[in-house]
């Protein structure tokens, strides 16, 4: 299912939401070895905009989709050949245009990806494991900004 991306933009605007990072243009990375170890455990090693490590670990929640992300800002070098020596390579390149929204804390990207369309993606802190109705309800109700569902 599609993001309404017009009508997520309204949404957030009505709830006191802020356009931080404007849209752009990014480029992706992502990384794997000869055997796919990475994508076999579930796990992704992305490099964004050429500057921006990411290791995304196993989904812990799959109601949301939740998994811990690990960055890191490289300032200088030569990330890719690191890498590879390392022992991983480019599996796949990506390019999308994001958008960043601050909605009372947490963070709201509005992307649009050529392969797949349109996607809002939340990131807001729940705690996993016993259930914290704050941080639960908070990305409830970010949710139900995004998408126009109940709050």
């Amino acid at each position: 299912m599609q993001a309404d991306l017009a009508d997520v933009k309204q949404r957030l605007r009505d709830a006191g939401a802020r356009l931080v990072a404007p849209r752009a243009l990014e480029t992706n990375l992502v990384f794997d070895d000869a055997e796919q170890s990475l994508r076999q455990s579930d796990r992704l090693l992305r490099l964004r905009n050429g500057r921006e490590l990411t290791v995304k670990l196993p989904l812990e929640d799959t109601t949301y989709k939740a998994r811990q992300e690990i960055n890191l800002d490289v300032a200088e070098g030569d990330i890719v050949s690191f890498l590879a020596g390392l022992g991983y390579e480019v599996d796949w390149r990506y390019e999308k245009w994001r958008e960043g929204w601050d909605l009372g804390g947490m963070w709201v990207t509005l992307d649009e990806l050529p392969f797949i369309g349109a996607v809002v993606e939340i990131d807001a802190v729940m705690h996993l494991g016993p259930r914290d109705e704050s941080g639960a309800s908070s990305h409830a109700a970010a949710a139900a900004v995004a998408t126009g569902g109940p709050k």
